[in-house]
C-alpha cells in the first residue's frame, strides 16, 4: 500500500504505543504510522493528504522535533489536516499546534476512528462554506430574524458543581459564560442560542445522564460537549456517552485554559457551517424557486472544488438533473409537454433534501438544475433516492 492511500495517520514517536493504536482500527481502514521526520515529510507529500491525523503526546526524547516539523510542514499545504491530540499520562498539550480535538486519558481506543471521521467532515463543512463565500460573494441573509436571548452566547455550564469560579479564571478568551442548573435549563438555553460548547459540571452519573440527553437531539449530536472525572475508568464511561472531551483531575489551570480554547474553536467553525450553509439555501431556494447561477460562476466554483477534493482523495461527481429527468420520463413512458423540466426541479429539491450540506445544489442559467456530489458512494446514495422519488410522481 503507499502512503497516499492512507485515509488517517498516526503520528507517535513512543513505540511501545503503536501495538495498541494499531487495534484500534478496522482493517480496511488502517491509517499510515509515522514515527520520525522522514516518514512525516514523504506522507505530507504525496499525492492524496490524510482526512485527518491523530498526534500522540507522551513525553518522548524525539518528540519535540517531531512535533515542530509536523507545524512547519502543516503551515506549507493548501489544504487543512485536521489534528487530534492524545495525551497520555505523562504527555502535554503541545503549544505549537491548534488541534480540532484533545482526547484525554481514558479515552476508549474503539472510538477513535470515529473521532477522527467527525474532525475530517467538520473541516470539509468548513472548507465548503468557505469556498462559497470567496466563489459566491457574501451570503447575506434574505430573512430577517430577531435577536433571540443570548444570541452572544459562548460557553454554556450545565450543572451545580463546584468548578465555575475555576472556568471563569481559565476562560482567558473572556467568552460570554451562562450557567444552567438543570437539564430542562439547559435544553431552554440551547434553543435560544447556538453555544458554541457545553461543559458539564456535575458529579460522573449526573453528567452521564446529562450527555445522553444532549446526544439525543440530532441538533446537538456534534455540539462539542466537555467533562471532568476524578479518574481514568469515570473518564471512560463520559466519552463512551458522548462527551468530546473529560478532562482528568487533578489538571493545571494552563490546561484546562487550553482544552477550553480548542472546544470554543471547535464551536465557532461549527456555528459557522452552519450559518453559511443555511444562509446559502435561503439565498438560492425561496419557496422553492431556485434563483440561477451564471455558467462562469459554476464552472469557477466546479474548478476550484475539484482541486482541493483531488488533494483529499475524492473525485467530485456532477449530475446534470435535466439529463436524469429525461432518462426517467423515457423509462417510466412519460413524455408529456414540459414534464422534463418539471421534475428536474422537483428532482432538485428532492437532492437537496437527501444531500449533505457539503454537496452543492444549484440551478445553472442556461443549463438547469445541478447536483455536485464529494465521492462515488454518495453520487448513487443521492442518485438512488432521487430516483424513487422521480418513480412514484406522475406528470402529464
Amino acid at each position: 500500500m503507499q502512503l497516499c492511500d492512507f485515509r488517517y495517520c498516526v503520528i507517535c514517536a513512543d513505540h511501545g504505543l503503536l501495538p495498541k493504536l494499531y487495534g484500534a482500527f478496522r482493517e480496511e481502514v488502517l491509517p499510515a504510522f509515522v514515527d520520525d521526520a522522514e516518514g512525516l515529510q514523504g506522507l505530507l507529500a504525496s499525492s492524496r493528504l490524510p482526512d485527518a491525523a491523530l498526534v500522540v503526546v507522551s513525553g518522548s526524547p524525539t518528540e519535540g522535533d517531531l512535533i515542530d516539523r509536523l507545524h512547519a510542514e502543516l503551515r506549507s499545504l493548501s489544504v487543512e489536516i485536521p489534528l487530534i491530540v492524545m495525551l497520555t499520562k505523562s504527555g502535554t498539550l503541545p503549544p505549537l499546534l491548534r488541534p480540532a480535538a484533545v482526547l484525554g486519558r481514558g479515552f476508549p481506543l474503539p472510538n477513535l476512528q470515529t473521532r477522527l471521521a467527525d474532525v475530517a467532515r467538520l473541516t470539509r463543512r468548513i472548507e465548503e462554506a468557505r469556498l462559497r463565500r470567496k466563489v459566491f460573494g457574501p451570503l447575506g441573509n434574505m430573512y430577517e430574524r430577531r435577536p433571540r436571548l443570548l444570541a452572544d452566547a459562548g460557553f454554556l455550564i450545565v450543572g451545580t458543581g463546584r468548578r465555575f469560579a475555576s472556568i471563569q479564571a481559565a476562560n482567558r478568551d473572556r467568552i460570554k459564560l451562562v450557567g444552567a442548573f438543570t437539564s430542562d435549563m439547559a435544553d431552554y438555553y440551547l434553543s435560544e442560542a447556538p453555544f458554541l460548547a457545553v461543559m458539564i459540571d456535575s458529579d460522573v452519573e449526573t453528567a452521564q445522564e446529562q450527555i445522553l440527553r444532549l446526544r439525543a437531539d440530532p441538533r446537538h449530536v456534534t455540539l462539542p460537549i466537555i467533562a471532568a472525572a476524578s479518574n481514568t475508568i469515570d473518564a471512560t464511561d463520559l466519552y463512551l456517552a458522548g462527551a468530546t472531551d473529560v478532562i482528568v483531575e487533578p489538571r493545571s489551570d494552563g490546561e484546562l485554559a487550553a482544552r477550553l480554547a480548542f472546544a470554543a474553536r471547535t464551536g465557532v467553525r461549527r456555528r459557522l457551517a452552519n450559518h453559511w450553509f443555511s444562509t446559502f439555501r435561503d439565498r438560492f431556494l425561496i419557496d422553492e424557486q431556485w434563483l440561477p447561477i451564471d455558467p462562469l460562476t459554476f464552472e469557477d466554483y466546479l474548478s476550484r472544488s475539484e482541486e482541493i477534493a483531488r488533494k483529499r482523495g475524492i473525485e467530485l461527481q456532477v449530475i446534470w438533473l435535466e439529463e436524469l429527468a429525461r432518462g426517467l420520463l423515457r423509462e417510466t413512458g412519460q413524455v408529456a409537454l414540459g414534464a422534463e423540466r418539471s421534475l428536474a426541479n422537483r428532482l432538485a429539491s428532492a437532492a437537496t433534501l437527501v444531500s449533505r450540506d457539503e454537496d452543492l445544489v444549484v440551478q445553472v442559467t442556461g443549463r438547469g438544475p445541478v447536483a455536485v456530489v464529494h465521492g462515488a458512494a454518495a453520487a448513487e446514495r443521492v442518485g438512488e433516492r432521487v430516483k424513487a422519488f422521480a418513480r412514484t410522481t406522475r406528470f402529464g
